[in-house]
């Protein structure tokens, strides 16, 4: 079993050690499309199950293109004062109230580009891209964890978050 400090240290090996290279063919399918969407300043969706790899997309398309990345919509105020071309906001709730209040803060912010993180479709009018785990993925992943020497065994996980963190799959 992994301990929760086990899981811990791995989430930062993984944040140490991530490259473009690290990306799954379906995250490089995804970041092409979301670098063509934010071609013009805007907010697009980035929509996808839970453990599909979207926090992932997210630190890499937040490194790709500059962008500030943040875990909750929250710690927009930290930023204050802060220029900032674009920003990614993991976490964020699919309704359109909460869509709106973002746009707002991006609005005050005066943050012209920006990618929200949702498990499901943003209920409003919002250009977006939908991340899903395809079979190759598995393969790069497991290559991944394998090169800072965290390998995993796929068995029974169905999200990288499982894979990740065993204790998932006990309900734990």
């Amino acid at each position: 079993m992994i301990a929760m400090s086990e899981f811990i240290r791995l989430l930062n090996q993984i944040k140490t050690h991530r490259t473009e290279a690290w990306l799954t063919p379906s995250q490089v399918e995804a970041m092409t499309a979301l670098q063509r969407a934010l071609r013009i300043p805007g907010v697009v969706n980035l929509l996808g199950h839970v453990g599909v790899g979207k926090t992932f997309l997210g630190w890499s398309i937040a490194d790709k293109m500059s962008y500030r990345y943040i875990p909750h919509i929250e710690q927009i105020n930290d930023l204050q004062d802060m220029a900032i071309e674009g920003l990614v906001v993991d976490n964020c709730l699919p309704d359109r109230t909460a869509h709106r209040d973002v746009r707002k803060q991006l609005s005050f912010q005066n943050i012209r580009y920006a990618v929200v993180i949702t498990r499901r479709m943003i209920d409003d009018y919002i250009p977006y891209v939908e991340l899903k785990l395809a079979d190759q993925d598995w393969y790069k992943v497991m290559e991944n964890l394998g090169s800072i020497g965290a390998f995993r065994e796929r068995a029974s996980v169905t999200d990288l978050w499982q894979l990740l963190n065993p204790h998932l799959l006990q309900g734990v």
